[in-house]
């Protein structure tokens, strides 16, 4: 296996090797054009949501097989409507509005009590039974996932304070625990820089995606059946849940927008070179590694002053160590005048590139020689919805209420005017040229207060 600075890159025959140690997943394979193979769709799209004999929601796939996703019972367990806006954070409104659980809820409750799976160590998860195809990697049915972990510590949290049946709560407290289990050993712990961190997709062998909602949420949640039951270990997951949350927060950061995980994109990454009066003519352009590794810079359209290329890295990469990190860099050689590099931005419907910073080369008689520097939070591998990204910011608020740390707020605030700011920038990027914005700075943990 061949370490990246950060990252692993894994080639064809390392996959192979891997895929016969661990069958709770598969990492996806690269084209002979050095692109990830494209991902299945994911089962439950194509089911129909149906509720049980017992009126418990499940999914019906087209053969006529009725499965259940862990996340849809616990919110029918909780009455409540899913992830927008507030909801399913705050615990108090939701007892305030059903003091008593209904059928439904106790159906639902139920289902959760009695298809639990308990860990060797005595930590409970719920298993998706469908398999899940993510853009790097299919896990096998069966895979457990903190997000709805935590959305089921909530319905048994407020089970446990409606119906006083201590039993519900018991049951919590080993589902927390599975947030101090790791990955290896079924649970939901991964690490990023050392740094415990909740995982929405634990993936075995470092391979977790490191989805930035599932920790927050899981870390809110954590906070809250600390309250209800006085656990200090609870109290303790909550409280390096939190800590994780500040230290890599700026790493989600692209200074315009949020990322949904750490994974970056390592197939048709775009790039623009803008020429100051006409476009600039590439004489040679290679995408470098950390480790050295090169992969060429294709062409794929001149508009205007604009020249347009497409790149590729060596990969699937997966980041678990951040600080230190070198970044991956562009080098050209190129004639003409050079307004700017760009890499493609993440915002939904915008057409903009973030400017990279260049350090220039050498000069040989009209051919110019330079380097730039790509930020890892610029390689998303996904475009983050603005439900996301308010959700992002809401979590993080929460996150303040809970620790009265000034910090989340002031992140809050910040992720919150992104998404202000999108509906002016949405039209403005209807000009027809894309825009190509400068780089923001982004607070770092030390430089918050």
């Amino acid at each position: 296996m061949a370490l990246l600075a950060g990252g692993v890159y894994l080639a064809s025959a390392d996959i192979a090797k891997l895929l016969g140690q661990d069958p709770r997943y598969q990492l996806v394979e690269r084209t002979k054009e050095g692109q990830l193979v494209q991902a299945q769709a994911s089962v439950y799209k194509a089911a129909k949501s149906e509720p049980d004999t017992n009126g418990v929601v499940s999914l019906v796939t087209e053969n006529g097989e009725r499965h259940y996703h862990p996340f849809s019972v616990a919110t029918q367990a909780l009455a409540d409507n899913g992830v927008e806006g507030t909801a399913g954070l705050y615990l108090q409104a939701m007892i305030d509005k059903h003091p008593q659980p209904s059928p439904a809820q106790l159906a639902a409750l139920k289902w959760l009590t009695d298809n639990k799976v308990v860990l060797p160590n005595g930590a409970v998860t719920w298993s998706y039974p469908l398999p899940l195809y993510y853009s790097t990697f299919t896990m096998s049915a069966g895979w457990a996932s903190a997000f709805s972990q935590a959305r089921i510590i909530h319905a048994l949290t407020y089970a446990a304070h409606t119906t006083r049946n201590a039993d519900y709560l018991q049951l919590a407290l080993a589902a927390a625990k599975a947030y101090a289990t790791t990955v290896e050993d079924g649970g939901l712990q991964d690490t990023v820089d050392s740094l415990p961190f909740y995982e929405e997709v634990p993936v075995p062998d470092k391979h977790s995606p490191h989805i930035l909602n599932g920790h927050l949420y899981s870390t809110v949640v954590l906070y809250d059946l600390a309250r209800e039951s006085g656990d200090a270990g609870i109290a303790a997951l909550a409280e390096q849940g939190a800590a994780t949350a500040r230290k890599l927060a700026h790493y989600y950061d692209s200074g315009y927008w949020t990322k949904y995980d750490l994974i970056p994109r390592v197939s048709n990454i775009s790039f623009l070179l803008r020429g100051a009066q006409a476009p600039v003519t590439v004489k040679t352009g290679t995408l470098i590694a950390p480790t050295g590794e090169s992969m060429p810079l294709t062409l794929a359209a001149v508009s205007g002053n604009d020249s347009y290329f497409n790149a590729n890295l060596p990969g699937p990469i997966f980041f678990n160590t951040l600080v230190g990190h070198s970044g991956y860099t562009i080098r050209l050689t190129y004639t003409g005048e050079l307004d700017g590099i760009g890499v493609a931005g993440m915002r939904p419907d915008v057409s903009e590139y973030y400017r990279l910073p260049t350090r220039i080369g050498r000069r040989e008689n009209t051919a110019t020689t330079l380097e730039a520097a790509i930020p890892i939070q610029y390689l998303s591998d996904s475009t983050l919805s603005r439900t996301y990204q308010r959700w992002h910011a809401r979590l993080m608020t929460r996150l303040g209420e809970f620790t009265g740390q000034r910090w989340f707020h002031q992140t809050a605030s910040r992720w919150m005017e992104y998404d202000a700011r999108l509906d002016a920038d949405q039209k403005a990027g209807k000009a027809p040229a894309p825009f190509l914005r400068d780089t923001p700075d982004i607070p770092k943990d030390e430089q918050a207060s």
